[in-house]
């Protein structure tokens, strides 16, 4: 009889467990299924807030590796993911490896991806975004900075710091600077989330631009 109840107390025992866990884990799926319904609700309202401030953009002229000009209205009608940067930044090169993912994931819908380095030398810059490039003494970052296939690969022309487009966007010179515009060239986002760990941050962020703009 002694050993029914020890066995008896042991069967309830665990069927207490059990229910304390499984109370745990319903109470836990919850409070998660609360914070994603907050987290949805905080970045539908930044889209919304950011949609009120857009501003246009000016139409400013840059350079590309075979010495084109290249305009900011070229691309009108397209929505423009602008990496700004430059030689010998760390950050820069981690946010243009999380760059090539959300490329990937958004080449096919509508948006162009420009990397524009604000590098003085023409060949400093030719040697960051060159697969294989030599290093050397003037870039010891050669062949750091390759951005996706398909990107368009500009230059400030030799202005660096002092050109315009940097003065108005990257007042701080804090680097990497990531600007969306939309294909009506208004500034959308100057400060969008960075894709050096979680590039699929960004992704959502783009297409929760879209939609907006499409409503």
């Amino acid at each position: 009889m002694k050993n029914e109840r020890t066995t008896d107390r042991k069967k309830n025992r665990r069927k207490i467990v059990g229910m304390l866990i499984w109370i745990g884990v319903f109470l836990c799926a919850g409070n998660t299924m609360a914070q994603q319904k907050q987290a949805s609700g905080a970045s539908m309202l930044a889209v919304q807030q950011d949609k009120q401030q857009r501003s246009p953009a000016a139409d400013y002229t840059f350079t590309d590796s075979l010495g084109k000009l290249v305009k900011l209205s070229d691309f009108r009608g397209k929505w423009l993911m602008a990496d700004v940067w430059y030689s010998g930044c760390g950050g820069c090169i981690t946010a243009n490896q999380g760059l090539r993912t959300v490329h990937d994931s958004l080449a096919k819908a509508g948006v162009v991806f420009l990397s524009i380095s604000v590098d003085k030398e023409r060949e400093k810059w030719m040697a960051s975004v060159t697969a294989g490039a030599g290093k050397s003494k003037m870039n010891p970052w050669a062949g750091m900075y390759v951005p996706a296939v398909g990107t368009v690969v500009l230059y400030t022309s030799g202005s660096g710091h002092d050109n315009e487009f940097r003065k108005s966007y990257v007042p701080d010179n804090l680097y990497p600077k990531l600007l969306l515009f939309d294909p009506a060239g208004n500034l959308v986002a100057d400060n969008p989330p960075r894709p050096d760990s979680k590039p699929e941050l960004l992704i959502s962020f783009i297409r929760q631009q879209q939609r907006a703009i499409s409503r």
